[in-house]
C-alpha cells in the first residue's frame, strides 16, 4: 500500500545542494495518488475520534488548526512513510552523526523528534524549530512535510525565508517577507530547522493535511517519550533500523555499570526490552 518515489544520486545532489544553500529542498510526486488517499482517511478517522479531546498546551494556543500527534503510535504504516529508502539516503547525508560506531556508517543513527498530522487554519508566524540558532554548515535537525492534499498559497501553505537558517539570529516573528512553498498532493518537503518558516491562514474550506517529521540526530531531546510511549504491538513488528529511528539504540543508560556510552547501537534494544515494556506487559 505504501508506495514511494525511488531517487537517482543527480536527484539526491540537487536536494543537499538546494538544502545547503537554500535550507530547504522539495521532492514531487514522492507518494502517489492511492497512498495519499488511504493516508488521510486514517489521518481523518484519527482526527474525528479525537478532536474534541483538550490538549493541554495546545488547544487554547491553536483553536482552528486540525493536529494529530504521535502518527507513530496508532499505526505502523506512518514509521514505514519516514523510513523509507529515498528519505533515509536524503538524511544521512544531513544528520548521521559519523561517530556513531555501533550502527554501520550507512544505516540511519538520527532518531524521530515528532511525528504529526496537520491542516493549516490560524496564520502561524515565523520561527525556527531547532531551539537554538547557528551559522555553521552541519545542522542537527530537519522537518519532512509530506503533502497528503494540496497545499498550495489558500490551503495555509509553508513560508519559508530562503537562508535564514545560516543567520545565526533568532526569528524576527513579523518578518515582512518570505517565499511561499506550495506542495502539490504527493509532494515532500525537506527543511533545515533553523530556518525561518511559518505558515499562511487558511481561506479554503477544503483538508490541507500533511505528515510532518522532526528528524534530528540522536542526542536531541525528543519532544515526547517515544520510546516508552510506542505500543508494544507496533514494537515488535518494526526492523532494527526502525527501532533505532525511534530511539531505543540512544537511551541514556540508567548508571555507569549498564554502559558508559549512550550510542548504544541495535543490540542494546533487545537487551532492554523487558524493562522498557515491563509496565505496558503489565497492564
Amino acid at each position: 500500500m505504501l508506495n514511494t518515489k525511488k531517487i537517482n544520486i543527480n536527484q539526491l545532489d540537487k536536494i543537499i545542494n538546494d538544502f545547503e544553500i537554500l535550507g530547504y529542498a522539495k521532492l514531487t510526486n514522492f507518494i502517489d495518488d492511492e497512498t495519499c488517499n488511504y493516508l488521510n482517511k486514517i489521518v481523518n478517522s484519527l482526527y474525528q475520534k479525537n478532536k474534541k479531546k483538550k490538549l493541554p498546551g495546545y488547544s487554547d494556543k491553536r483553536p482552528n488548526d486540525k493536529q494529530v500527534f504521535n502518527l507513530q503510535n496508532k499505526d505502523k504504516i506512518f514509521i514505514d512513510l519516514i523510513s523509507c529508502a529515498t528519505v533515509e539516503k536524503i538524511l544521512i547525508k544531513i544528520i548521521n552523526d559519523k561517530y556513531y560506531t555501533n550502527i554501520p556508517p550507512d544505516k540511519p543513527n538520527y532518531i524521530l523528534g515528532e511525528l504529526i498530522a496537520r491542516s493549516s487554519g490560524d496564520k502561524l508566524k515565523y520561527h525556527m524549530d531547532s531551539w537554538l540558532p547557528s551559522s555553521g554548515k552541519k545542522t542537527w535537525m530537519v522537518q519532512l512535510a509530506i503533502a497528503l492534499d494540496d497545499r498550495q498559497i489558500d490551503e495555509g501553505c509553508t513560508m519559508i525565508v530562503p537562508g535564514s537558517h545560516r543567520s545565526d539570529n533568532y526569528t524576527d516573528r513579523n518578518f515582512p517577507s518570505g517565499s511561499a512553498v506550495p506542495l502539490k498532493k504527493g509532494d515532500l518537503a525537506i527543511w533545515d530547522s533553523r530556518i525561518w518558516h511559518g505558515a499562511l491562514p487558511k481561506k479554503s474550506k477544503k483538508n490541507a493535511w500533511a505528515v510532518i517529521a522532526t528528524m534530528q540526530m540522536w542526542w536531541v531531546k525528543q519532544r515526547f517519550d517515544l520510546p516508552r510511549g510506542l505500543p508494544y504491538d507496533i514494537f515488535c513488528l518494526l526492523s532494527k533500523k526502525q527501532k533505532a529511528l525511534i530511539g531505543y539504540s540512544s537511551l541514556p543508560p540508567i548508571n555507569e555499570f549498564f554502559t558508559t556510552d549512550a550510542r548504544q547501537g541495535y543490540k542494546s534494544v533487545e537487551e532492554n526490552k523487558q524493562n522498557l515494556f515491563l509496565k505496558l506487559d503489565e497492564s
